[in-house]
């Protein structure tokens, strides 16, 4: 499947494209692919909406319409079955295409059956060897409200004397800080030491 990890919102649609990849050798004759998926996390959305059920999108692997391409919304089963003589294929292409909804948050897996999908050769040999499944994880609703706290917002209040200076403490403590430095410094001078 590619991809095989993507990331969606509850309620979001994706594409998930089945590969046929023959190593560049064999020659392909028919392709069986049969994909389980959770229902309760993910649905199927028809692609071919001009024929009764729900349908996946047939690639442009082979010219010939699929002899079968169903999907099995009660327990989460697809079965796409297509091929033809000639021409035979080779190569690395797309056989067909999912469109998945998310429908619940959590992590899913869409896995192909290795026993019972097959690459057939144009010797009638099943030459496949090796399936790639889905990891996707959906998150939150798409559309949803995000919550923030509420922001603190500190406040200093300063009383004003007749005098105009203020009442807070801050700027006795900080002349306080001040003329102890003050000190410290002209010590340090008087006895010759350098002050870094």
């Amino acid at each position: 499947m590619s991809p095989a990890t993507y990331t969606v919102n509850s309620g979001e649609t994706f594409k998930v494209d089945i590969l046929v990849d023959t190593g560049g050798t064999a020659s392909v004759s028919r392709v069986k692919s049969v994909l389980s998926f959770d229902t309760t996390t993910l649905q199927v959305v028809d692609d071919v909406p001009t024929v009764v059920g729900t349908q996946i999108k047939p690639g442009p692997l082979f010219t010939t319409a699929a002899s079968t391409n169903t999907v099995d919304t009660v327990t989460g089963k697809i079965t796409y079955d297509t091929g033809t003589l000639s021409p035979a294929y080779t190569g690395r292409g797309v056989l067909a295409s999912i469109t998945f909804k998310a429908l619940a948050a959590g992590i899913t897996r869409p896995s192909f059956s290795f026993s019972t999908s097959q690459i057939t050769s144009t010797t009638g040999e099943n030459i496949l060897d090796i399936v790639n499944d889905g990891t996707y994880t959906i998150g939150g609703t798409t559309g949803a409200v995000s919550v923030s706290p509420t922001p603190v917002v500190t406040t200093t209040t300063t009383t004003t004397t007749k005098g105009g200076l203020p009442v807070t403490g801050a700027v006795e403590n900080t002349l306080a800080v001040l003329a102890l430095a003050g000190v410290f410094f002209l010590t340090s001078w008087v006895f010759g030491k350098k002050v870094v």
